[in-house]
């Protein structure tokens, strides 16, 4: 299991993250080759907030 840090400082697993996003948005990110599983949670956020106009939950601790 891989864990990763979201916006708030807490762990959570990468992969039951992973499970969650959108398959589109997370094939173009992995396209670009992140470094790390940290930097690509992280961009991921971020996009997602801006395609979706929402917040990924589980960046910032939400019900997922």
């Amino acid at each position: 299991m891989t864990t990763v840090t979201d916006i708030n400082g807490r762990s959570i697993n990468f992969d039951a993250a992973v499970n969650l996003m959108d398959d589109d948005l997370r094939e173009e990110l992995h396209a670009q080759g992140m470094e790390t599983e940290q930097a690509f949670l992280e961009a991921y956020a971020a996009e997602h907030e801006k395609r979706f106009n929402e917040a990924f939950a589980p960046w910032v601790g939400g019900a997922w």
